[in-house]
């Protein structure tokens, strides 16, 4: 189960922590089940909020590279882990078949069901995770009254929006139009794509993601944001594990 940790470094500045960061470098980034790392001030001295595929990836870590680390340099923290359940959608094996528990059976949603989560502006609703897909597709409804999503390219992975409400502008390649009620478009892999709102009026749009697995690309973002997207280094650091890519 993928699990989220809130790590209090008591007493640590920006300049500790940087140092922290410098030193526990590649290990952290390439240790097994990691997923994502931010970080900010906080009133007893710096915060730091991690995403980890399991709470025994997370303990190996800590335990090896974490604890020597911060008793070498007198630091004292402390950490709270919070069990993800769905957040993730769970790995699959070469079949397609998931790796998790038992699958639930299908059921019907109505229009405000599904598992919900923000993403700075957005509000999104989980349709389907993959876990009645063999984790080939997942399908999530999109929110929103003023959003941009930047440019970017994916290189892994295809997406089909459909718009249930208001409009939507969107770049796609080349060209550059507006996308209203009814409309649909697909988005395939390598084409330079950007969608957005700014008209202050409601939008939902529904996405198609194949395979399923990059459901998760939108769960870490958000994670990792606050009422507004993260910065773009964090933005890069989680493209990069889904085969995105920014375009300016």
């Amino acid at each position: 189960m993928a699990i989220a940790v809130d790590i209090d470094l008591r007493g640590v500045n920006a300049g500790q922590y940087a140092q922290m960061l410098q030193h526990l470098g590649a290990s952290l980034t390439s240790a097994r089940g990691f997923l994502s790392h931010d970080s900010s001030p906080a009133e007893t001295g710096w915060r730091i909020r991690e995403l980890w595929r399991s709470e025994a990836d997370w303990a190996r870590f800590a335990e090896d590279k974490v604890a020597p680390l911060a008793a070498a340099a007198g630091i004292t923290l402390s950490s709270r882990v919070v069990p993800l359940h769905r957040l993730l959608t769970p790995l699959a094996d070469a079949s397609g078949r998931s790796t998790g528990p038992g699958l639930p059976a299908a059921r019907l949603l109505s229009s405000d069901e599904g598992e919900a989560f923000r993403l700075g502006p957005l509000q999104i609703l989980v349709k389907e995770d993959g876990t009645h897909t063999r984790q080939m597709l997942a399908v999530a409804e999109f929110r929103g009254t003023t959003f941009r999503i930047p440019p970017h390219v994916h290189t892994e992975h295809d997406e089909s929006i459909y718009v249930l409400e208001g409009e939507l502008g969107v770049r796609l390649g080349d060209e550059t139009f507006v996308a209203r009620q009814g409309a649909s478009f697909t988005i395939p892999i390598g084409a330079v794509h950007s969608v957005w709102n700014e008209s202050g009026a409601p939008a939902r749009f529904l996405n198609t993601i194949v395979p399923a697995r990059y459901l998760d690309y939108f769960h870490e973002l958000g994670m990792a944001a606050g009422v507004a997207l993260p910065p773009i280094e964090t933005i890069q650091e989680i493209m990069g594990r889904y085969g995105l890519r920014a375009v300016t």
